[in-house]
């Protein structure tokens, strides 16, 4: 029979320590680190390479990080072994930042950095919960598990964004604001107010917009107005128009372009345009807002992460892959047999 540990060595040691398959720690180590890496693909591609549209990139990224939470806290649950666990979560760091080598800096060296103590912080807090419980909660461990790791990402994605924006300039599909939603809320907006801003509509060009006064002018007129003045008075309106917007914008319009798009590369001209300290201030304000935003949505990450890691645990242990065992009458330890 194993000896027993003495009381206080038996948070930091377990006698099923011995039972440990390192070929199945080494498969759950190579899911999780793969895991990792298509976290790390995915925003290289949309904050870097800006291949991705916003919210197709924001739904695929959300969607990496649930399979890399749940990879992190089976990793957790299943490796007893302390030093073994904390290499793994290291190298599923570096595994998200090896993609993004290819712009390398010191700010990219932090979010590294924060990702690998966030990583390995709450694989070992994981562990002395485990240690100290007699029973395993799986869902109260998965909250101290999960937490500093989605802190840890939150983090990483806030100095990744400004990175990335303060090399290049923003696009239409940015994740400060993205064209899409940015037309939809200005057009929804000008038919809202459409008397107030002299029934103009934003969805529509400028020179549709003067082409439809003018014809509206023309239906009640006591006179026919021949074609000649009828294109006269459409070119008249489309400059004064014209005039009148571009002198708000101070930046040239295409008359024939959707308004909105319009005001929107024009803002968006005018912010890339920006130098030195401004720019920096709204980037590290916006860089702010993703974190804040990354965080709160994290509860719902966690908690699906949580539920599928758990039907996972259950269907490893059913098979055998991982064992739930009993050092004494009420202490349970998971093993990898």
């Amino acid at each position: 029979m194993d000896a027993q540990p003495s009381p206080q060595d038996k948070k930091s040691y377990s006698v099923y320590e011995g039972k440990f398959s390192y070929w199945k720690a080494a498969v759950l180590a190579g899911l999780y680190v793969i895991s990792s890496f298509l976290v790390g693909y995915l925003l290289n591609r949309f904050l870097y390479e800006g291949e991705d549209p916003f919210a197709r990139a924001a739904i695929g990224f959300s969607i990496t990080v649930i399979i890399f939470l749940v990879m992190f806290l089976l990793n957790v649950v299943s490796v007893v072994r302390g030093g073994f666990l904390s290499a793994v979560l290291g190298i599923g760091a570096l595994a998200m930042g090896v993609n993004f080598l290819g712009s390398f800096n010191e700010r990219m060296l932090l979010a590294v950095g924060v990702l690998a103590a966030s990583f390995v912080a709450g694989g070992l807090a994981g562990r002395r919960e485990m240690d100290d419980a007699l029973k395993i909660r799986f869902f109260r461990l998965s909250r101290v598990v999960l937490v500093p790791a989605v802190f840890g990402i939150a983090i990483c994605v806030a100095i990744l964004f400004f990175d990335a924006f303060s090399l290049r300039n923003l696009t239409g599909e940015n994740p400060i604001l993205p064209q899409g939603v940015f037309e939809k809320n200005v057009e929804g907006f000008s038919r809202a107010l459409g008397p107030a801003l002299g029934d103009i509509d934003f969805s529509k060009t400028l020179r549709e917009i003067a082409d439809a006064s003018v014809e509206k002018i023309a239906q009640d007129a006591p006179v026919t107005l021949g074609p000649d003045v009828l294109r006269a008075s459409k070119e008249q309106a489309l400059k004064e128009y014209r005039d009148r917007i571009e002198d708000v914008l101070k930046t040239p319009l295409n008359p024939d372009e959707k308004l909105s798009t319009e005001i929107y590369n024009s803002l968006l001209r005018k912010f890339n345009q920006l130098e030195g300290g401004l720019k920096t201030i709204i980037l590290v304000a916006f860089a702010f807002i993703l974190f804040i935003t990354v965080a709160a949505i994290s509860p719902i990450l966690r908690v699906v992460a949580a539920g599928i890691a758990f039907l996972l645990f259950e269907l490893l242990r059913a098979t055998g892959f991982v064992a739930v065992v009993f050092e004494n009458r009420s202490k349970e330890t998971i093993t990898l047999p």
